[in-house]
């Protein structure tokens, strides 16, 4: 007659040590200011945000009066009404800022819309920004020019602002 005995225990395998000490608080401090001081730099070097703006072609062709659909959109977004009413709410923004870094400073409005092709825009419908700015970096180049191009808006946060009287 044969016995069933039951299986010898087999060793599971042991879980990684987590032994590890705990980073000092030297290295914290020192990895925070680095992480803080390319904040800094790159803020310094830029100045602030720019952007790249995909108007709507509808509104901007009631902006400027020019219906016909068949005018070029180029036409279209250096209309100087168009120009005017960005530059107007880029300006109206910048004076409700609370520091440099909070507000678009340069824009440049663009007259070809994100291309599903060129993969500008994701499967979900919003825009990869890293193919756009790829893809259009000549025109990024342009915003952070000095001094920018004419079909740069640079943003003026005093301009249209109320004088204030002491």
């Amino acid at each position: 007659m044969t016995s069933l005995a039951a299986p010898a225990a087999v060793p599971l395998p042991s879980a990684p040590s987590t032994n590890k000490p705990a980073p000092s608080m030297k290295r914290v401090a020192g990895a925070s200011l680095a992480g803080t001081t390319l904040e800094f730099y790159d803020h310094f070097i830029y100045g602030s945000a720019a952007a790249l703006v995909f108007p709507n072609m509808a509104v901007c062709r009631e902006i400027s009066g020019l219906t016909d659909p068949d005018r070029p959109a180029h036409d279209v977004v250096t209309h100087p009404a168009v120009v005017a009413r960005f530059q107007a709410v880029f300006d109206d923004l910048a004076r409700q800022a609370t520091g440099s870094s909070t507000f678009v400073a340069r824009a440049l409005l663009l007259d070809v819309p994100p291309s599903l092709d060129a993969r500008e825009i994701t499967d979900k419908g919003s825009l990869n920004q890293k193919v756009v700015l790829q893809n259009r970096a000549a025109l990024v180049d342009d915003l952070y020019a000095t001094p920018p191009p004419a079909h740069v808006i640079v943003c003026n946060p005093t301009k249209g602002a109320a004088t204030r009287t002491r």
